[in-house]
């Protein structure tokens, strides 16, 4: 489904991937990175990101959900870029910080507007939970005007 043109097939392909995220694994990151760089749409890109990969991530040990990171942080598609900074938008209070400013950082003076607009989201949403890590954090680094107006939003 995911290779055929119409675009409501993918989004068919994500809710039947979406049925079945409990028992997803760390081996299924793969396929999940085939998905995200062979049809890029910010939309399937964010709903896997936070579902399929931040299922899958939420679920491996520390030492390897920061590799991992790492490797979404280095990647030279964008899209991974963006699913390293948005995957914990549902963890909460259980967001780790260091794996957002590992994601984060090395893209700050990005042009990109949809990574400047993750950025500002991974931050706004942790902002419900942390404020205080938010705010010091705009304080610390510079950024874009949309990244940093996006994650003041609720400060």
């Amino acid at each position: 489904m995911w290779l055929l043109p119409q675009r409501e097939y993918q989004y068919l392909a994500m809710d039947l991937l979406m049925k079945h995220k409990k028992s997803l694994q760390t081996q299924h990151l793969h396929f999940g990175e085939t998905l995200i760089q062979e049809k890029s749409w910010w939309d399937t890109v964010d709903l896997l990101a936070t579902n399929y990969f931040g299922s899958i991530l939420q679920k491996v040990p520390y030492q390897e959900q920061k590799d991992y990171v790492e490797f979404l942080s280095g990647h030279e598609n964008m899209w991974m870029n963006r699913v390293g900074m948005i995957y914990q938008l549902k963890y909460k209070d259980q967001t780790t910080t260091e794996f957002l400013e590992i994601a984060i950082l090395p893209h700050l003076e990005s042009k990109e507007f949809f990574i400047q607009k993750a950025i500002g989201w991974a931050l706004r949403q942790y902002s419900k939970f942390n404020p205080t890590y938010v705010r010091y954090f705009l304080e610390e680094y510079e950024m874009a005007n949309l990244s940093s107006r996006e994650a003041s939003k609720y400060l």
